[in-house]
C-alpha cells in the first residue's frame, strides 16, 4: 500500500506538508500500519474523499439515496452534485474556477472548498483569467491573509500562473472548453496542462477536473445521473464586485 502521504497531496503538495513534523510522523505510522485514507481522514480532518475519487476501489459502496456517496454528506453537497459536478461550464471562467479549485482542495475534503468557494469568487475576481493574470505581488499578499480562502502560498501562486497559462493556452488552441473535450484519460489531460505552464494538475486533479466537468462521466453506478446526458451548468453568479486591490481583466 502506498504511504498515506502520497495518496493526500499531488506531488505538488507534498513540499509543503512535508515540513510539518507531526504529518510525516503521522504518515509513517499509517504506513507502518498499513492504515488506509478513510481511517487517516479521522485524523487529519478528511471528511469524505473528493468528487473525482469516488469511483476508486477504495470507496465503491452500495448507492442508499440514488446518489453518489460523496454527496450524502450534506444538502450543499448533494445540492453541487445535482445541479453543477459533471456539467460542462459555459464559459472559460467557470472552466478555471474548476481547475483552480480543484487544486486547492488537494490534501483537503471538498466540502472545505465548496464552503469557501463564495470567498474564492469574490478574491479571485469572479475566476475571470484575464483578471487574475493581472494581480500582483500585492494581490498575493492579499489573498495570503484572507481568512475566507485556502491560505497556501503555493496554491494562490499557482492559481496566479495558471491563470496566464490559461491565457497562453487560449490563444493557441482558440477555445478551451472545446480543447478539453479531446481528453477522456488523466494521464494525458495532466501531462498536456503541464507542458504549458499549469501546476497542481497531476493525474488525480486532472481525474477531478475531467469528472468535474463532465467530459468523463464519473457518477457511481446507481446514481441517478450515471447515464444520463448532462445539460450545461447553469449560468454562474459573478460577484457584483472584486474584493479590493483586485485588478479588472483588461479591455
Amino acid at each position: 500500500m502506498r504511504r498515506v502521504f502520497d495518496v493526500v497531496a499531488e506531488p505538488s503538495d507534498r513540499a509543503f506538508l512535508g515540513r510539518w513534523p507531526a504529518f510525516r510522523a503521522l504518515s509513517v505510522a499509517c504506513s507502518v500500519l498499513r492504515t488506509d485514507r478513510a481511517l487517516f481522514g479521522l485524523f487529519a480532518g478528511i471528511s469524505a474523499p473528493l468528487p473525482g475519487e469516488v469511483v476508486g476501489a477504495q470507496y465503491r459502496r452500495p448507492v442508499a439515496n440514488g446518489t453518489c456517496p460523496w454527496a450524502e454528506s450534506d444538502p450543499s453537497m448533494r445540492a453541487y452534485h445535482d445541479r453543477e459536478w459533471g456539467r460542462f461550464p459555459r464559459t472559460d471562467a467557470q472552466l478555471f474556477e474548476r481547475i483552480v479549485l480543484e487544486g486547492a482542495q488537494a490534501g483537503l475534503s471538498w466540502s472545505t472548498i465548496l464552503n469557501k468557494r463564495p470567498a474564492y469568487r469574490i478574491a479571485f475576481a469572479g475566476f475571470r483569467p484575464e483578471a487574475v493574470a493581472r494581480f500582483t505581488a500585492r494581490d498575493e499578499q492579499r489573498l495570503l491573509s484572507d481568512a475566507g480562502i485556502v491560505r497556501n502560498k503555493a496554491k494562490i501562486r499557482s492559481a496566479i500562473a495558471n491563470a496566464r497559462a490559461y491565457l497562453h493556452l487560449r490563444e493557441e488552441v482558440g477555445n478551451v472548453r472545446q480543447w478539453l473535450r479531446g481528453f477522456d484519460d488523466p494521464p494525458s489531460l495532466s501531462k498536456a496542462l503541464r507542458s504549458r505552464g499549469f501546476n497542481f494538475v497531476g493525474p488525480t486533479i486532472a481525474k477531478s477536473i475531467l469528472h468535474a466537468t463532465g467530459v468523463v462521466n464519473g457518477h457511481v453506478a446507481g446514481c441517478f445521473l450515471a447515464s444520463a446526458p448532462l445539460p450545461r451548468t447553469l449560468p454562474a453568479r459573478t460577484p457584483r464586485r472584486a474584493a479590493r486591490g483586485a485588478r479588472s481583466a483588461p479591455r
